[in-house]
């Protein structure tokens, strides 16, 4: 499925179907709504390094980390 508006969307009704269904994939660009894109590997490994690096220098009883990819289909 892809979303993109031509109207400008409220902040409110982003959260609100963001965080519906589409479960984290919409993004605010420019005002407008729209899917996200997907993610190259590179992006994918330079998410990968900064997890790793941000892991080794945080307190695990303080922080927990959690990264998720949506890969190009």
């Amino acid at each position: 499925m892809t979303v993109t508006t031509s109207a400008e969307v409220s902040e409110e009704t982003y959260r609100r179907l963001a965080l519906g269904e589409l479960n984290g994939r919409l993004e605010l660009h420019d005002g407008r709504l729209r899917e996200k894109p997907g993610m190259s590997a590179e992006h994918g490994d330079l998410m990968t390094d900064l997890m790793l690096m941000l892991h080794s220098q945080l307190d695990r009883n303080d922080y927990r980390l959690r990264a998720r990819a949506f890969s190009k289909s």
